[in-house]
This record gives structure tokens, sequence and C-alpha cells, in this order.
């Protein structure tokens, strides 16, 4: 059960995730296979208090909520939202497991479903022994709109669908004729709408560069 490390058999604690893409990160320094490299780095590491920790347990497990209510399975949401939330480049599975208090099992079985849906992608650590995760590059609102644009779609065709049974002209035709032209024209401008968001992301990424 949640709360506590425990062994039990759950889905998928075989290989997971999409194939690894070719960008090589350093591993993290709290990767258990290079012990001595943390002990030398831990003078460096600032300290996080246990306020802030708290803070952040707080906010990941609210976020996780909200994305359970919008339809993602709670263990999928809770690893989601880890990824989201933490400072580190990359989690590994223990990290994951660790952070979360579930089991390796629950924790492999939601990392496979999220790299399955584009929402996380599986990176190389260079010294590293374990997989590394981390939230893909715009994966979280291709993966949105994607789902949005299959649920527009279905509305589109059952609205067109239930003029023809009951007939244009009717009263429950002219509802679902103005059900079917709305969700026309979301469809026809969300292509639009993404272009839009890309080119004022890109803008703030570049000043951003431009600060550091």
């Amino acid at each position: 059960m949640e709360g506590e490390l425990v062994a039990r058999p759950e889905s998928g604690n075989g290989a997971v995730g999409a194939e690894a893409g070719t960008e090589l990160i350093p591993p993290p320094a709290a990767d258990a296979t290079d012990v001595g490299e943390v002990d030398a780095r831990a003078g460096d590491a600032p300290e996080i208090s246990a306020v802030d920790e708290a803070v952040r347990a707080e906010y990941r497990e609210r976020f996780a909520l909200v994305m359970t209510n919008w339809g993602l399975q709670r263990m999928v949401a809770r690893v989601w939202a880890a990824l989201i939330v933490t400072d580190s480049p990359t989690m590994t599975m223990p990290e994951l497991g660790e952070t979360l208090q579930a089991s390796a099992g629950a924790i492999s079985g939601a990392v496979k479903t999220l790299t399955s849906i584009g929402l996380v992608e599986r990176v190389p650590a260079p010294g590293s022994r374990r997989d590394h995760y981390r939230i893909a590059d715009n994966g979280w609102y291709t993966a949105m709109l994607e789902k949005n644009q299959q649920l527009i779609q279905g509305m589109i065709d059952l609205s067109g669908d239930g003029v023809e049974k009951v007939g244009r002209d009717s009263v429950a035709g002219h509802r679902l004729a103005e059900m079917h032209d709305f969700y026309s024209f979301i469809s026809a401008e969300v292509p639009t709408l993404l272009s839009h968001w890309e080119k004022a992301r890109d803008a703030r990424r570049a000043a951003r560069e431009e600060t550091a």
C-alpha cells in the first residue's frame, strides 16, 4: 500500500519506456552507483529544509489529484507530478519510489504508461547503471492536445450523426447542429492556437537565455 516501500507483484518490472534519446546528461549526485562522487560533492550541495520538502510534497500530491480528476490513474499522476516538481534534471525509478513511498512495481508500471503516451522520456546518464527519466519536452501539452482532439472529433461525429437521426429542422436537430458547428470550429482553430503558443514559448525561452 502507498506510504510503505514494499515488494509486491504489480505490473511491469521489466523493461520500460520508449527508446532512449541521444542527448547525454550527467548522472545526478543522488545515484547510488556513484557513492564516492556523492560524498565528494556533499559539501557543495545546498541543503533543502524539511519545510521546503513538506511544501513540495503537498503541492506534488495536489497536482497529482488534479491530474487524477482529469482521468490519469493515481500512481501515474503521482509519478508525473514528482518528475515535474523535482529540481533534479532527471530521476531514477528507485528515487521515484523513495520520493513517493511506493513499491517498485507501482513505479515501473506508472513510468511505462507515461513513456508510452509521450509525457516522460528515458535518457542515458554516462557512469550510471540506472535508467533516468524526465518530463518530455513539449510532451505534456502535445499529449493533452491529442487526447482533447480525440474527444472533440468524437463529439463532431456524434452530433453530426444526431442531426441526421432527428432531422436538421427539428428542435433537437438545431441543438445538435450548433454542437456540431462549435466542436468543428474548435477543431479547426487548435492548430493555429498551438502555433501561436509555440512562437510565444520560443520567444520567452530566447529572452531567458539572453539574461542568463
